[in-house]
């Protein structure tokens, strides 16, 4: 009887192994999706709505990620607001504003 047990035992010592090691696969492959889409526009593309300043790269980076995949930055007067994206092709950015 005792045989039986200890048989049995090491039989289930194998199927410990595989489901530890398919769980952290799976736990590995779900932490590699980003949740929210990268901004596609660079800091030196945006405006402040309000004033025309460029964001601040300290307060902005201390945005969520979720704010600044939306296009929120950072303004030093206003705080957290939409950008406004300003696309120049060597002019200056009072030629060259589009929303």
């Amino acid at each position: 009887m005792f045989i039986a047990y200890v048989k049995g035992i090491l039989r289930l010592i194998p199927i410990f192994h595989a489901v530890k090691k398919s769980t952290k696969v799976a736990a590995l492959k779900r932490g590699e999706v980003p949740r929210y889409e990268k901004f596609r526009f660079a800091l030196d593309e945006m405006r402040c709505p309000l004033c025309g300043r460029r964001p601040h790269k300290g307060l902005t980076a201390q945005l969520g990620q979720k704010a600044r995949s939306e296009g929120v930055m950072a303004c030093e007067m206003h705080g957290p607001v939409k950008a406004e994206i300003v696309i120049s092709l060597h002019t200056t950015p009072e030629k060259a504003h589009a929303a």
